[in-house]
Protein backbone atom coordinates (compact mmCIF):
# COMPACT_ATOMS: atom_id res chain seq x y z
CA UNK A 1 0.00 0.00 0.00
CA UNK A 2 1.79 3.23 -1.32
CA UNK A 3 2.28 5.83 1.54
CA UNK A 4 0.81 9.54 1.69
CA UNK A 5 3.15 11.57 -0.59
CA UNK A 6 5.68 13.81 1.34
CA UNK A 7 5.69 17.44 1.46
CA UNK A 8 9.27 18.62 1.68
CA UNK A 9 10.10 21.61 0.49
CA UNK A 10 13.83 23.48 0.26
CA UNK A 11 14.14 27.20 -0.29
CA UNK A 12 17.42 29.16 -1.83
CA UNK A 13 17.71 32.82 -1.02
CA UNK A 14 20.50 35.20 -0.62
CA UNK A 15 17.65 37.00 1.36
CA UNK A 16 17.95 35.84 5.14
CA UNK A 17 14.50 37.64 6.25
CA UNK A 18 12.73 36.76 3.17
CA UNK A 19 13.94 32.90 3.92
CA UNK A 20 12.85 33.07 7.51
CA UNK A 21 9.38 34.28 6.21
CA UNK A 22 9.25 31.85 3.90
CA UNK A 23 10.12 29.07 6.18
CA UNK A 24 7.82 30.42 8.76
CA UNK A 25 4.24 31.05 6.37
CA UNK A 26 5.01 27.12 4.51
CA UNK A 27 5.66 25.73 7.73
CA UNK A 28 2.31 26.77 8.99
CA UNK A 29 0.62 25.22 6.21
CA UNK A 30 1.88 22.13 6.89
CA UNK A 31 5.24 21.36 4.97
CA UNK A 32 8.52 20.53 5.94
CA UNK A 33 10.83 22.77 5.33
CA UNK A 34 14.08 23.31 4.46
CA UNK A 35 16.45 26.42 3.63
CA UNK A 36 20.31 27.45 2.46
CA UNK A 37 21.23 31.00 1.61
CA UNK A 38 24.33 29.93 -0.35
CA UNK A 39 24.06 27.34 -3.66
CA UNK A 40 26.70 25.18 -1.85
CA UNK A 41 24.58 24.67 0.98
CA UNK A 42 21.32 23.97 -1.04
CA UNK A 43 23.22 21.34 -2.92
CA UNK A 44 24.33 19.34 0.46
CA UNK A 45 20.50 19.74 1.62
CA UNK A 46 19.31 18.54 -1.49
CA UNK A 47 21.18 15.53 -1.22
CA UNK A 48 20.44 14.66 2.55
CA UNK A 49 16.65 15.88 2.80
CA UNK A 50 15.38 14.73 -0.70
CA UNK A 51 12.81 17.40 -1.18
CA UNK A 52 10.30 17.03 -2.98
CA UNK A 53 10.17 20.48 -4.31
CA UNK A 54 12.33 23.66 -4.24
CA UNK A 55 12.09 27.27 -4.32
CA UNK A 56 14.79 29.19 -5.88
CA UNK A 57 15.89 32.57 -6.10
CA UNK A 58 17.14 33.54 -9.71
CA UNK A 59 19.76 35.73 -9.03
CA UNK A 60 22.02 34.85 -6.61
CA UNK A 61 26.12 35.21 -6.05
CA UNK A 62 28.70 33.52 -7.54
CA UNK A 63 25.90 30.59 -8.49
CA UNK A 64 22.76 31.79 -9.99
CA UNK A 65 19.62 29.44 -9.29
CA UNK A 66 19.23 28.32 -13.11
CA UNK A 67 22.68 26.73 -12.89
CA UNK A 68 22.08 25.32 -9.48
CA UNK A 69 19.02 23.69 -11.42
CA UNK A 70 21.88 22.33 -13.83
CA UNK A 71 24.18 21.10 -11.04
CA UNK A 72 21.07 19.24 -9.17
CA UNK A 73 20.13 17.97 -12.85
CA UNK A 74 22.95 15.74 -12.78
CA UNK A 75 22.29 13.63 -9.58
CA UNK A 76 19.31 11.32 -11.07
CA UNK A 77 17.50 10.78 -8.04
CA UNK A 78 17.06 15.04 -7.97
CA UNK A 79 16.75 15.14 -11.78
CA UNK A 80 12.79 15.00 -12.04
CA UNK A 81 12.26 17.12 -8.75
CA UNK A 82 10.45 20.42 -10.04
CA UNK A 83 11.35 24.03 -9.48
CA UNK A 84 9.98 27.33 -8.63
CA UNK A 85 11.93 30.21 -9.60
CA UNK A 86 11.62 33.66 -8.11
CA UNK A 87 12.06 36.13 -10.82
CA UNK A 88 12.33 40.23 -10.52
CA UNK A 89 11.87 42.44 -13.54
CA UNK A 90 9.73 41.57 -16.97
CA UNK A 91 12.48 39.56 -18.71
CA UNK A 92 11.64 35.78 -18.07
CA UNK A 93 15.04 33.57 -18.89
CA UNK A 94 14.77 31.58 -21.94
CA UNK A 95 15.81 28.50 -20.21
CA UNK A 96 12.70 28.20 -18.53
CA UNK A 97 10.94 27.35 -21.76
CA UNK A 98 13.44 24.58 -22.41
CA UNK A 99 12.56 20.92 -22.78
CA UNK A 100 15.99 20.00 -21.29
CA UNK A 101 15.70 21.96 -18.00
CA UNK A 102 12.92 20.01 -16.49
CA UNK A 103 10.00 20.42 -14.54
CA UNK A 104 9.87 24.18 -13.80
CA UNK A 105 7.70 27.28 -13.01
CA UNK A 106 8.28 30.92 -11.72
CA UNK A 107 6.56 33.70 -10.22
CA UNK A 108 7.02 37.57 -10.61
CA UNK A 109 7.86 39.67 -7.52
CA UNK A 110 6.38 40.95 -5.85
CA UNK A 111 4.17 38.43 -5.34
CA UNK A 112 1.43 36.83 -2.58
CA UNK A 113 2.12 34.23 -0.67
CA UNK A 114 -1.36 32.91 -1.55
CA UNK A 115 -0.31 32.52 -5.26
CA UNK A 116 3.19 30.62 -4.28
CA UNK A 117 1.42 28.42 -2.53
CA UNK A 118 -0.93 27.77 -5.01
CA UNK A 119 2.05 27.13 -7.50
CA UNK A 120 3.70 24.66 -5.24
CA UNK A 121 0.63 23.18 -4.45
CA UNK A 122 0.18 22.16 -8.16
CA UNK A 123 3.47 21.20 -9.00
CA UNK A 124 3.29 19.04 -5.42
CA UNK A 125 0.33 17.08 -7.01
CA UNK A 126 1.68 16.48 -10.58
CA UNK A 127 5.42 15.87 -9.22
CA UNK A 128 3.63 12.92 -7.06
CA UNK A 129 1.78 11.35 -9.26
CA UNK A 130 4.80 10.82 -11.36
CA UNK A 131 6.05 9.13 -8.78
CA UNK A 132 3.44 7.43 -6.40
CA UNK A 133 5.21 3.97 -6.40
CA UNK A 134 7.72 5.72 -4.33
CA UNK A 135 7.96 5.15 -0.30
CA UNK A 136 9.94 7.76 1.42
CA UNK A 137 10.89 4.96 4.10
CA UNK A 138 12.90 3.99 0.62
CA UNK A 139 14.49 6.86 0.26
CA UNK A 140 18.42 6.63 1.28
CA UNK A 141 21.17 9.44 0.86
CA UNK A 142 24.39 7.99 0.33
CA UNK A 143 27.63 9.59 -1.03
CA UNK A 144 30.95 9.75 0.14
CA UNK A 145 33.05 12.73 1.62
CA UNK A 146 36.11 13.24 -1.21
CA UNK A 147 38.24 16.21 -0.01
CA UNK A 148 35.68 17.62 2.17
CA UNK A 149 34.88 17.14 5.99
CA UNK A 150 32.20 14.85 8.21
CA UNK A 151 31.76 18.54 9.79
CA UNK A 152 29.77 19.57 6.89
CA UNK A 153 27.53 17.53 6.53
CA UNK A 154 26.98 17.27 9.94
CA UNK A 155 25.99 21.48 10.17
CA UNK A 156 23.53 21.42 7.31
CA UNK A 157 21.77 18.52 9.49
CA UNK A 158 21.69 20.98 12.55
CA UNK A 159 20.99 23.55 10.29
CA UNK A 160 17.51 21.85 8.98
CA UNK A 161 17.04 20.39 12.49
CA UNK A 162 17.39 16.84 10.99
CA UNK A 163 16.54 13.76 12.70
CA UNK A 164 18.66 10.46 11.45
CA UNK A 165 21.11 8.20 11.73
CA UNK A 166 24.57 8.91 9.46
CA UNK A 167 26.34 5.89 8.81
CA UNK A 168 29.53 6.14 7.95
CA UNK A 169 32.59 3.34 6.78
CA UNK A 170 35.91 3.34 5.57
CA UNK A 171 37.69 0.15 4.78
CA UNK A 172 36.88 -2.10 7.43
CA UNK A 173 35.93 1.04 10.25
CA UNK A 174 32.06 1.18 10.09
CA UNK A 175 30.53 3.76 12.65
CA UNK A 176 26.99 5.75 13.15
CA UNK A 177 25.98 9.02 14.54
CA UNK A 178 22.37 9.50 15.64
CA UNK A 179 20.49 12.96 15.68
CA UNK A 180 17.44 14.05 17.39
CA UNK A 181 16.55 17.38 16.06
CA UNK A 182 19.46 18.53 14.39
CA UNK A 183 21.86 17.27 17.65
CA UNK A 184 23.92 14.45 18.46
CA UNK A 185 22.36 12.15 20.87
CA UNK A 186 24.28 9.14 20.33
CA UNK A 187 26.70 7.62 18.44
CA UNK A 188 29.20 4.35 18.14
CA UNK A 189 32.14 3.80 16.12
CA UNK A 190 34.39 0.50 16.24
CA UNK A 191 34.39 -0.73 19.88
CA UNK A 192 33.32 3.06 21.32
CA UNK A 193 30.57 4.87 21.84
CA UNK A 194 29.43 8.34 22.98
CA UNK A 195 31.56 11.56 21.92
CA UNK A 196 34.69 9.64 21.65
CA UNK A 197 33.39 7.91 18.48
CA UNK A 198 32.04 10.86 16.87
CA UNK A 199 36.29 12.33 17.15
CA UNK A 200 37.33 9.07 15.67
CA UNK A 201 34.54 9.55 12.72
CA UNK A 202 35.65 13.08 11.82
CA UNK A 203 39.34 11.54 10.94
CA UNK A 204 37.41 9.48 8.62
CA UNK A 205 38.74 11.33 5.25
CA UNK A 206 36.85 10.32 2.38
CA UNK A 207 34.98 7.74 4.26
CA UNK A 208 31.47 6.44 2.53
CA UNK A 209 28.12 7.44 3.84
CA UNK A 210 24.59 7.40 3.96
CA UNK A 211 21.62 8.41 5.96
CA UNK A 212 18.46 6.72 7.44
CA UNK A 213 15.71 7.07 9.65
CA UNK A 214 16.02 6.52 13.80
CA UNK A 215 15.25 2.70 13.47
CA UNK A 216 18.03 1.73 14.81
CA UNK A 217 18.62 4.34 17.82
CA UNK A 218 17.43 2.55 20.93
CA UNK A 219 16.89 5.57 23.24
CA UNK A 220 20.17 5.92 24.87
CA UNK A 221 21.42 9.19 24.81
CA UNK A 222 25.37 9.01 25.37
CA UNK A 223 26.13 12.59 24.20
CA UNK A 224 25.06 15.73 25.88
CA UNK A 225 27.71 18.44 24.42
CA UNK A 226 25.80 20.82 21.38
CA UNK A 227 27.41 20.37 18.29
CA UNK A 228 29.16 23.67 18.29
CA UNK A 229 31.00 22.16 21.51
CA UNK A 230 32.15 18.89 19.64
CA UNK A 231 33.02 20.35 16.77
CA UNK A 232 35.11 22.68 18.51
CA UNK A 233 36.32 19.76 20.20
CA UNK A 234 36.96 17.60 17.18
CA UNK A 235 39.31 20.64 15.40
CA UNK A 236 41.56 20.75 18.69
CA UNK A 237 42.01 17.01 18.44
CA UNK A 238 43.04 17.59 14.80
CA UNK A 239 44.91 20.94 15.75
CA UNK A 240 47.20 18.41 17.96
CA UNK A 241 47.46 15.30 16.04
CA UNK A 242 48.74 16.88 12.25
CA UNK A 243 49.92 13.63 11.07
CA UNK A 244 46.53 12.41 11.67
CA UNK A 245 43.69 11.90 8.87
CA UNK A 246 41.74 14.05 10.83
CA UNK A 247 44.41 17.32 9.09
CA UNK A 248 42.18 18.01 6.11
CA UNK A 249 39.78 18.84 9.07
CA UNK A 250 41.33 21.68 10.29
CA UNK A 251 42.75 22.59 6.69
CA UNK A 252 39.51 22.29 4.74
CA UNK A 253 36.07 22.83 7.16
CA UNK A 254 33.48 24.71 5.07
CA UNK A 255 30.96 26.81 7.43
CA UNK A 256 27.54 26.05 6.02
CA UNK A 257 26.51 29.74 6.38
CA UNK A 258 30.24 31.23 5.21
CA UNK A 259 31.74 34.79 5.14
CA UNK A 260 31.64 36.22 1.40
CA UNK A 261 35.24 34.49 0.77
CA UNK A 262 33.98 31.54 0.36
CA UNK A 263 34.50 30.22 -2.99
CA UNK A 264 31.14 28.44 -3.83
CA UNK A 265 32.77 26.88 -7.46
CA UNK A 266 35.16 25.41 -5.62
CA UNK A 267 33.42 23.85 -2.47
CA UNK A 268 31.37 22.37 -5.75
CA UNK A 269 34.73 21.08 -6.97
CA UNK A 270 35.57 19.35 -4.17
CA UNK A 271 31.74 17.92 -3.48
CA UNK A 272 31.67 14.34 -5.30
CA UNK A 273 28.52 12.00 -4.00
CA UNK A 274 29.08 8.95 -5.78
CA UNK A 275 30.79 10.57 -8.73
CA UNK A 276 27.21 11.83 -9.92
CA UNK A 277 27.97 15.34 -9.67
CA UNK A 278 30.41 14.89 -12.73
CA UNK A 279 32.02 17.88 -14.69
CA UNK A 280 31.08 19.92 -11.79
Amino acid sequence: MAQAPSNKILIIDDNPRLLKLLELRFSQSGYQVYTAEKVKDGVITAILAKPDLIISDVVMPEIDGLEFKKLLGNIPAMADVPFIFLISGDKIPHEFFGQEFGPIDYLKKPYNFEDLLAKVETSLRRYHQRIDTLSEDSKVSSGTLSDMTLIDVIQVMAMNKKSCTLKLSKGNMSGRIFLQGGGIVDADALDIRGEEAVYRMLQWKGADFSVGDLSEFNGEETVSRDIHSIIAEGLKRADKDPEGEGVMVTEEIIPVRGGDEDDERGFLNRFKVLGILKGI
